[in-house]
């Protein structure tokens, strides 16, 4: 798989809160929290006060893998492995690959001050920064990115609360620029609930299917048709075709991204959606119809006109 990214919501908060100046740990703890939950925002400042009313941290926030892997057990999380410090750390990416897609790594740097973001091009807010908590949640192996909508060398996506970025959005490292930074230690935390997941697959002729066998055909309402086909969720998966994303979120809107238009909401697909529940609706009432033992030409005359609206549908 080209691009793995961890399913459900995924935030990044900034770790200057409440004036300190050193709560990166407390920071990547906290959206690794968020994540795991699936509900509510990233809190740096509960976990910073968690974790020094346990004494697992300084004054300014700083602290250590350990004492971040004893407030992990403390607050209940699973963690399927963990890799105290150690320099240096030759197979981190061993491990990364392992995590990737699935569990939230929280990670140390021993050179913070070498990552620096692709997508935005800013680097981070501190000088000479050496050991320093970011969470991993994905990796890209090269070429094309879905979610960044251009094309990416090899790197992983990361929730990074000191960089100079501004807002609730993920940063891209650089498989070169996070080997520079130096990993040398990490959690893997596992998700307390299960977050939403369903990846698509694109087929050379346009269409795209599911892990299910739904396909799924070209053009917008096809897409949103899907959604009826298989209950699961969407959360954050993404279906391209020729340049164009369509992006399924949790709240089952659709945003519609191109190079030229950039994103906007197309509300049309919540109409799509409520026209092809009416016309599934109407053909098992008529289906039952025409189970009877006498044909009924009225109900084979308005089974036709229904199978035409979801043929319509189906190319819009």
């Amino acid at each position: 798989m080209a691009e793995s990214i961890l399913p459900g919501a995924i935030h990044r908060e900034t770790e200057f809160v409440r004036g300190l100046t050193g709560a990166c740990g407390p920071n990547a703890l906290a959206m690794g929290s968020c994540w795991s939950r699936q509900g509510g925002a990233p809190d740096t400042a509960g976990v910073y006060s968690f974790m020094r009313a346990k004494s697992l941290c300084e004054v300014s926030g700083a602290c250590t893998i350990e004492q971040l892997h004893q407030a992990a057990q403390l607050l209940g999380f699973t963690l399927p492995e963990v890799r105290t410090y150690g320099e240096p750390w030759a197979d981190w990416r061993s491990f990364f690959l392992r995590h990737a897609g699935q569990h939230y790594i929280l990670m140390e740097t021993a050179d913070g001050q070498a990552l620096r973001d692709a997508i935005s091009g800013q680097g981070e807010n501190a000088t000479n920064l050496h050991y320093h908590f970011i969470g991993v949640v994905g990796h890209h192996e090269g070429g094309f990115s879905p979610r960044a909508g251009r094309v990416l060398p090899p790197g992983w996506w990361c929730c990074d609360g000191d960089n100079f970025v501004p807002g609730d959005v993920l940063q891209f490292y650089p498989d070169d620029v996070m080997t520079a930074a130096h990993p040398c230690a990490a959690l893997a935390l596992a998700g307390k609930v299960q977050a939403p997941h369903m990846p698509w697959t694109r087929n050379s002729d346009g269409t795209a299917h599911d892990d299910h066998g739904h396909k799924v055909g070209q053009g917008l309402a096809s897409l949103v048709l899907a959604k009826y086909a298989q209950t699961a969720g969407r959360t954050g998966e993404v279906y391209y075709d020729q340049g164009k994303s369509f992006c399924l979120l949790d709240n089952g809107a659709v945003l519609n991204w191109n190079q030229q238009t950039g994103v906007h909401d197309d509300h049309a697909a919540d109409v799509v959606g409520e026209l092809w529940d009416k016309v599934q609706s109407v053909q098992q009432a008529l289906a039952q119809c025409q189970s009877q033992p006498h044909g009924n030409p009225a109900a084979d005359q308005a089974l036709a006109l229904a199978q035409s609206l979801k043929d319509l549908l189906g190319k819009v």
